[in-house]
């Protein structure tokens, strides 16, 4: 597994959770609103789920050379799903991304 690989593998589980807290909260919040009730409160629960494990995977994600914190600096990079092809190496030690681990 390269470093490219892994990092990629944080962004697309803390993109997915993001957004799956925030369409399981939608459609349960549609689904009670079509049966003409109000949603509750804990119904957006799985939004704020799916935005804290998002932040937490963000937050905790570390370069494997040298377990500096990248966080912000490459998942905010490229795409939905994948970093950057024009990111080359790690921006902390140096290492190639695409070195393998």
């Amino acid at each position: 597994m390269t470093i490219r690989k892994y990092i990629n593998t944080r962004k697309r589980l803390a993109n997915l959770s993001l957004y799956g807290g925030l369409l399981i909260s939608a459609a349960a919040a549609k689904y009670l609103l079509k049966q003409d009730e109000e949603p509750p409160i804990f119904i957006f629960a799985g939004a704020l789920i799916g935005f804290a494990a998002m932040a937490l995977i963000k937050t905790s994600t570390k370069c494997p050379a040298c377990k500096g914190n990248l966080g912000s600096t490459l998942m905010d990079s490229g795409s939905f799903v994948s970093l950057s092809k024009k990111v080359k190496y790690c921006p902390l030690c140096g290492t190639s991304v695409d070195k393998v681990l």
